[in-house]
């Protein structure tokens, strides 16, 4: 066993290595028991597997690099494909094992998965007078786009956690001009929520400063 994902349900990162080929299955388990209560074995040739939520199971996989090309979507019941998200033009930046923290197999900062939909952090803009990237909620059935949250010029965001169906996540700044924010964001109607507003422009409120 390679490491573990829990929370709701748990999984299991398993790898068998041959020479210098190593495959990877993952596994869900009884945690009462350890029972395996179902195995997906993960196709030949990838370099690298991450378990970003358990429930439902989503793991990102790494195809002929350390960096993860992919997003497959499981059944939670019986561990079957149910859809495939390629990421390309996105950044999940899961923490890759060669940092040294052996076992951590679910730490993928740039996705958040929700109950029926996945959120993903989008790779950054090089275009002037654009957003500097965006959020793209894809069904987790499906495997398709049905919703984009885009960012600002200078002003990039992250997605954080899910708060019921909505996404909480995180709006940065470059400048003292347009605040930080922590935005709440329910894809259905498209409606954007603002939680929390900081680094406030200097010289506005009473205290004269940031807040």
């Amino acid at each position: 066993d390679m490491g573990y994902a829990g929370g709701p349900a748990l999984l299991a990162l398993v790898v068998c290595k041959q020479s210098d080929e190593k495959t990877y299955r993952v596994e869900k388990l009884a945690p009462r028991s350890g029972k395996v209560l179902w195995q997906y074995p993960v196709s030949k040739g990838i370099q690298a597997v991450y378990l970003p939520s358990s429930d439902p199971p989503v793991i990102a996989v790494a195809a002929g690099d350390l960096t993860v090309t992919d997003l497959i979507t499981l059944d939670p019941d019986k561990g079957e494909l149910r859809a495939t998200i390629s990421l390309k033009k996105y950044e999940p930046y899961c923490d890759p094992e060669i940092l040294g923290y052996f076992g951590v197999v679910d730490k993928c900062t740039g996705i958040v998965v929700g109950r029926d939909r996945v959120f993903v952090m989008s790779k950054d803009s090089t275009e002037l007078f654009k957003p500097a990237n965006h959020i793209t909620a894809f069904d987790i059935g499906k495997g398709k786009a049905v919703a984009t949250f885009q960012g600002r010029e200078f002003q990039s965001v992250l997605p954080v956690r899910m708060n019921g169906d909505d996404l909480i996540l995180y709006r940065a700044s470059l400048d003292d001009v347009q605040p930080a924010a922590l935005v709440d964001w329910n894809p259905r109607p498209g409606k954007e929520t603002p939680y929390l507003l900081f680094h406030t422009p200097h010289g506005t409120g009473k205290s004269g400063g940031q807040d």
